[in-house]
């Protein structure tokens, strides 16, 4: 069977997720640098790099949350397919098409979530101590890794649809 080609919205939504992937990449290696660093200051110079643990904090989430919708689009989460795979193959799309569902409302009341509570720290003016970095900055990974993972569940969505029209 010849493999389509993805249409806009898709192409879109494949880039994004591909270089939000590759933000989250480059997080864990700036994570890697820094910790290295920090390390050597610490017991070759007797010297720790201040506020390594609030970046840290800032970055392993960034790193999780960024790569959310990658992960999704390449199938790459952790599945349990014991009951799943139990399901007669005419229901395994609807099952499919509800668990999509799901997802969808999680990721989308994650992202409203999240932006009240960036909103809210940016009109209360937090900071995060030692590094004086605003806390509604990186809090901002949370609706952004959760908008890309519900755009790219509309799409799943879709194609689970579009197999049950199939039969």
């Amino acid at each position: 069977m010849k493999e389509r080609q993805p249409r806009g919205f898709e192409r879109a939504v494949e880039m994004a997720s591909s270089i939000l992937m590759y933000v989250s990449t480059g997080l864990l290696f700036v994570m890697l640098l820094l910790g290295t660093a920090d390390v050597l200051g610490r017991y070759l110079f007797n010297h720790p790099i201040t506020g390594t643990q609030q970046v840290f904090e800032i970055l392993l989430p960034g790193i999780v949350l960024l790569g959310w919708a990658y992960a999704q689009r390449t199938k790459s989460h952790v599945a349990v397919d014991i009951v799943y795979d139990r399901f007669p193959p005419r229901v395994k799309p609807i099952v499919a098409l509800f668990i999509t569902f799901l997802a969808m409302v999680i990721s989308a009341l994650i992202v409203w979530q999240g932006l009240l509570e960036c909103m809210f720290n940016f009109q209360m003016g937090r900071m995060i101590r030692i590094i004086d970095v605003p806390v509604y900055i990186p809090q901002l990974l949370v609706p952004i890794g959760a908008f890309s993972l519900f755009l790219v569940l509309i799409i799943d969505f879709w194609t689970h649809i579009k197999e049950i029209k199939k039969g």
